[in-house]
């Protein structure tokens, strides 16, 4: 009797232990660090991850890159998004390798000064505040195919 009390307490003793300390953590699997995800976008152009920094993007903000394209090299917007997901003749690739000399410094402060705050969330977005010298400017992130992603070309274009 003695050893089926001892196995009872030892499997309650290791059910506590679970939920105190492995329940909590298990319930952050779905929380996001928003201010991390944007921050670390920033980065993925600095390093030149082009591809990366294509992927990370909504397909909003894809579209209003593409839009951009078409009006400059004047052709039919929906060219101009297939040449950009396929990297066609490298045109994705050179765009953000132009982006990235053209505003290195701004992306750097973004990477390295700026400040993130979340102002919403919900089970699909999120905005956050990104301020840059007393310059605060709101930008959200999506979920989309089940992945986070950020809005930053269409925000930016659209000065919000």
């Amino acid at each position: 009797m003695k050893r089926a009390g001892l196995f009872v307490a030892t499997i309650l003793s290791t059910l506590i232990f679970c939920s105190v300390i492995i329940l909590p953590l298990y319930g952050q699997e779905g929380k996001q660090d928003f201010s991390t995800l944007y921050r670390n976008y920033f980065k993925t152009i600095i390093d030149g991850n082009y591809s990366g920094a294509w992927d990370g993007l909504t397909g909003e903000s894809k579209l209003a890159l593409a839009r951009l394209i078409a009006r400059e090299a004047k052709i039919e917007p929906s060219r101009a998004l297939q040449m950009l997901n396929d990297n066609e003749q490298g045109v994705r690739d050179e765009y953000f390798k132009a982006f990235r000399e053209n505003i290195r410094e701004i992306l750097d402060n973004l990477y390295e000064k700026g400040k993130y705050t979340i102002r919403s969330t919900g089970a699909e977005f999120a905005v956050i505040t990104i301020e840059i010298e007393n310059e605060p400017k709101d930008f959200k992130i999506l979920k989309q195919d089940g992945k986070w992603k950020v809005n930053f070309f269409q925000d930016l274009l659209e000065g919000n």
